[in-house]
């Protein structure tokens, strides 16, 4: 058994009455997980993904140095 999940974790959707289709995407070459995304109204937009793991510190006592893991699957 696997612990990998493959679906949809992101969608992007733009505007095209306002700011036209998109005409060129392009993920960059030297920053790993960021998009580069032209529109032909002439807007010019970039994604940038990171991965973070948010957990406590387990510095006392009281905190049992928890981690939660979402992954929208029941």
């Amino acid at each position: 058994m696997s612990n990998y999940h493959w679906y949809l974790k992101q969608r992007l959707e733009f505007d095209s009455c306002r700011y036209g289709n998109v005409s060129a995407l392009l993920w960059d070459t030297e920053l790993a997980y960021c998009l580069h995304v032209a529109l032909d109204a002439g807007y010019y937009l970039q994604y940038m993904w990171t991965w973070t793991t948010n957990h406590s510190t387990g510095q006392t006592s009281r905190d049992l140095a928890s981690v939660a893991v979402i992954d929208g699957g029941e």
